[in-house]
């Protein structure tokens, strides 16, 4: 374990990242290469609560958008992003990925899909700014494991608050050990201890909805069957008129049968696809009230000893129940029962760790909710800070942001620098970070949160549904001309 007298000899800044999740790998990965590039400035120690990589299944599918590959290539080495284009984020299938996102009714008509602005690869997708559309479909699980290529973890440290000293700040974990450093970064999601101590007047937003998520891996003849019915889309939103909204993501690339059958028939051929239900849960006039600080958070209505069967069949039987009687109904329910419900399950499952469906409610977490907060040592980052819902898709886009843009502003730290560029101390540098990461960071929240309760409106007519199907209609038409007006300009 460092001490203090240690660090005061030392030529180089340690910085404590809790959480090894793709924010905080990025972060390490930004700093390290820095060190590469610039000699050695900074001592980067990553601590994770899982006791290994492959402890806790680490994310399903997400959409990346340009801002957010941008950061991830600028943060990391040269040397990991052919590996980032091969194994995380292929490069789209011609014909067969033209399509990206798309929002249909429950008959599976389309209501709107954004201008197709199509690259050849990650590279070619990070230089688009300020243009219209589709994002990226990735594997959360696969970055991560990418990002940790290079990054040496402590696993099983689980951290449960700091101290901050003249010198520096502690990082006290729950083993009865703690590390000493000159900043701690808290990346441990919307549960932070590291949030809770420094910030615990920050409002937590329940949103009063109940979302569920599962990986599945059908097969080709049922991603035949969902796409002749609703469209070709990657990531497809199908809304009802109950308040509910089903999601699915995938990318149209086979994945490895544990069965190893060589036969190529459609039976035999899976893949994987990332499916989410939500819905209301609560009644309209009772959402303000669930706005709590985080010192009082309540318990979650959903504990962890739900049986897996039970949260299954609840989605199904509300699918029947808020769905019209039709085949895509009748499909999405056939998906539904493809979620494993044991660790040891018959159905096929072609992923290493299992993963418990679980219901949970939606939080958000806005970093404007309270006055900007005095600068200290500790600073957040990712999901710690600004929670987001999944809809809009920008949750780990941010999270990665924040890994470049405190890192842009830690390198202005150094001895030398204050000599020349006059009192570019860690604080200046913090303060920095944040200024910018709380303005950002709240209008991405807002937006997932003015999203995220559009698309689950509850209609009592047939007339709010017309009017709802005849909005998205024409903002569909709208973008469409603004893309072809701004690409004829352009030539």
């Amino acid at each position: 374990m460092m001490t203090t007298e240690d660090n005061d000899d030392k030529q180089y800044k340690t910085i404590l990242i809790i959480g090894a999740g793709p924010g905080g790998l990025c972060l390490a990965h930004s700093l390290l290469k820095h060190n590469e590039e610039k000699g050695q400035k900074f001592k980067v120690e990553v601590f994770e609560r899982d006791s290994s990589p492959t402890d806790r299944w680490q994310g399903y599918h997400i959409t990346l958008q340009p801002t957010g590959v941008r950061s991830l290539l600028n943060c990391t080495p040269k040397s990991l992003h052919s590996k980032l284009q091969e194994i995380a984020i292929p490069d789209p299938i011609k014909k067969l990925e033209d399509n990206t996102f798309s929002i249909v009714d429950q008959y599976g008509k389309l209501l709107f899909a954004p201008p197709n602005l199509q690259t050849k690869n990650i590279f070619e997708f990070s230089e688009i700014k300020d243009e219209p559309t589709t994002p990226v479909i990735s594997y959360r699980d696969r970055i991560r494991d990418v990002l940790l290529e290079g990054i040496d973890v402590t696993w099983g440290k689980k951290c449960i608050g700091y101290e901050e000293v003249e010198q520096g700040v502690w990082a006290l974990f729950e083993d009865g050990t703690k590390e000493f450093g000159e900043i701690l970064v808290g990346c441990d999601g919307i549960h932070s201890n590291i949030r809770k101590q420094k910030l615990p007047n920050l409002k937590i937003n329940n949103l009063g909805l109940t979302i569920v998520a599962a990986d599945i891996a059908p097969t080709k003849k049922q991603i035949d069957r969902l796409f002749s019915i609703s469209g070709g889309s990657l990531c497809k939103l199908l809304l009802g008129t109950k308040g509910d909204v089903i999601m699915y993501q995938m990318r149209y690339l086979p994945i490895q049968s544990k069965t190893n059958i060589s036969n190529k028939d459609d039976d035999y051929t899976h893949y994987r696809l990332t499916i989410t239900y939500s819905y209301n849960s609560l009644p309209e006039d009772e959402v303000d009230k669930l706005t709590y600080r985080d010192d009082e958070s309540p318990e979650s209505r959903f504990p962890n000893e739900e049986e897996p069967k039970d949260i299954i069949n609840n989605v199904k039987e509300k699918l029947r129940e808020y769905r019209p009687n039709n085949e895509l109904t009748d499909l999405i329910i056939e998906l539904w029962s493809l979620v494993p419900i044991t660790d040891d399950s018959t159905i096929y499952y072609p992923f290493n760790t299992y993963h418990k469906p679980r219901r949970r409610p939606l939080r958000v977490i806005d970093p404007c909710s309270i006055e900007k907060w005095p600068t200290t040592r500790v600073t957040l980052l990712g999901d710690s800070i600004h929670a987001m819902s999944p809809w809009p898709g920008l949750g780990t886009n941010i999270a990665m942001k924040d890994a470049y843009e405190l890192s842009q502003s830690l390198f202005k730290w150094s001895e030398e620098e204050n000599e020349v560029a006059g009192n570019v101390d860690w604080r200046s540098c913090i303060e920095r970070y944040e200024k910018e990461m709380r303005l950002y960071g709240s209008e991405a929240t807002l937006i997932s949160i003015n999203e995220t309760l559009k698309l689950h409106v509850r209609y009592n007519s047939k007339f709010g549904v017309f009017i709802r199907n005849i909005t998205y209609k024409i903002q569909h038409i709208i973008s469409k001309l603004v893309y072809l007006f701004k690409k004829v300009k352009k030539t």
